[in-house]
């Protein structure tokens, strides 16, 4: 399969058991502008892609998380796909009447990959100045050739190894203004589930503003790879895994 402006990271869902709370939480951290839809549902506008949205989860037994939808021209095929190549579905195919459809799936190494069907061919509308946007993506892996060649037979994305660490591959590919990089070795053994990292200006002051809202921060901040800037990473108060960057 050949990269296409399809293959792209169309929305991130930040899963929560109290949409009010995250709602507050995240106005709080990044100043973002959340339009509550629904009683369970809220979207985000950064000025930017890709779309954000916090979603209340129905019961106690789902998961949080935050997940990535990619968009894709068949929900169906890319599904038939996934499994193909040694991963599997965790939500069959479900429609979602005047929009689209979406399937979710896991990756081999467990990581959540969703893929959305858009029923329209149009782009959404952003309003206002990009700030505080998605960035980057990390998706961890035990083996980071087999992810490699994974996403790049499912989505045509292309990965190179950076040169200064040999347990990260990045792609410019994926739709996110830095890329989506895969981690091996001993840290992508030990984290879970992938990482989303939003821009900001200054690390500092939003790790305070994290610690204030009721989250933590786990790590950070500390220099890249490359010297571009430094990141941190956080838990919100529903212990989902984010992260932030500030360019150098």
């Amino acid at each position: 399969m050949q990269p296409t402006e399809a293959s792209r990271i169309f929305q991130v869902e930040i899963r929560t058991r109290n949409l009010k709370r995250a709602v507050e939480f995240y106005q709080a951290v990044f100043d973002w502008k959340i339009q509550v839809v629904s009683m369970d549902y809220a979207m985000v506008d950064t000025g930017a892609a890709p779309l954000v949205a916090l979603w209340q989860i129905p019961h106690i037994e789902f998961p949080v998380g935050v997940c990535n939808y990619i968009r894709v021209p068949d929900c169906a095929q890319a599904a038939a796909r996934v499994q193909q190549l040694g991963g599997r579905i965790c939500i069959s195919q479900t429609q979602l009447p005047g929009s689209g459809s979406f399937v979710g799936t896991l990756d081999p190494w467990g990581n959540e990959v969703f893929f959305w069907q858009s029923s329209s061919p149009g782009e959404p509308q952003f309003s206002g100045s990009a700030r505080n946007v998605m960035w980057w993506l990390e998706i961890p892996t035990t083996d980071i050739n087999l992810a490699a060649d994974y996403y790049r037979a499912l989505l045509g994305w292309t990965f190179l190894t950076i040169v200064e660490n040999k347990d990260v591959a990045f792609t410019n590919q994926g739709g996110l203004g830095r890329g989506i990089s895969l981690l091996s070795g001993e840290v992508g053994s030990q984290v879970r589930g992938t990482t989303n990292y939003v821009t900001c200006s200054d690390l500092a002051a939003l790790a305070t503003r994290i610690t204030e809202a009721g989250g933590r921060v786990v790590r950070g901040p500390v220099t890249g790879i490359g010297g571009e800037g430094s990141f941190l990473i956080f838990r919100d108060r529903d212990e989902n895994r984010m992260g932030a960057f500030q360019p150098v």
